[in-house]
């Protein structure tokens, strides 16, 4: 297995996919040059534990090893070998990007901060260990595939002002029970497709 990439100063764009199924890194340092860093660039990067930013970096910062935006409003990616298993946003965060924590494996408890309105696409998506987790009050919608194939994911609280939980949202999860707020119009294909253990849905 790859164990090391050094990613040179002038790199500015990383490709979808650039560095999916590295599982040898363990650490991931990008460089001030660097602007841009697409879906999936380090998919199933199993073991990576951190990011680290070069000092005069514009577009990207990471604090305790997590990938922010400069401005640290917008967390981008979790890195999938970090063995916490509590984990709390940063309440100046107010986005998520798609696959934030995909394939956050050991995280087992999560809690989302107040200003975050939107699950983004795929976010939560492969979080195997989850059990339970936070979903903001000003939450209005829940993207694609967003806790798709969290199979311990058994129980969640949807906010009144939900409007729409997209396709595959809740696919292959455990979830036992769920009440929908008056609020939601709309829900996407196979957004509970596969949840064998849903006994209870209220409405």
């Amino acid at each position: 297995y790859v164990r090391n990439i050094i990613l040179n100063e002038g790199l500015k764009y990383i490709n979808y996919d650039a560095f999916e199924y590295f599982i040898g890194l363990t650490e991931i340092n990008l460089p001030a040059s660097l602007e841009v860093i697409e879906n999936e660039a380090f998919d199933c990067c199993s073991n990576v534990k951190q990011f680290n930013v070069a000092a005069g970096n514009n577009y990207f910062s990471a604090v305790d090893g997590i990938l922010y935006n400069k401005e640290q409003s917008k967390l981008i990616l979790y890195p999938c070998g970090k063995t916490d298993t509590e984990v709390v946003v940063a309440n100046n965060v107010t986005e998520l990007s798609d696959y934030a924590f995909y394939g956050a494996y050991y995280i087992k408890s999560l809690t989302i901060p107040e200003g975050i309105t939107e699950i983004a696409d795929r976010a939560f998506c492969h979080c195997d260990k989850l059990v339970s987790i936070h979903i903001p009050d000003k939450v209005t919608r829940i993207g694609s595939a967003a806790f798709d194939q969290c199979y311990n994911l058994k129980y969640i609280e949807l906010p009144e002002g939900l409007k729409s939980i997209e396709n595959e949202a809740f696919y292959v999860t455990s979830l036992i029970s769920i009440t929908l707020p008056k609020s939601l119009t709309y829900i996407g294909e196979d957004a509970f497709t596969n949840c064998k253990g849903l006994i209870n849905v209220e409405i």
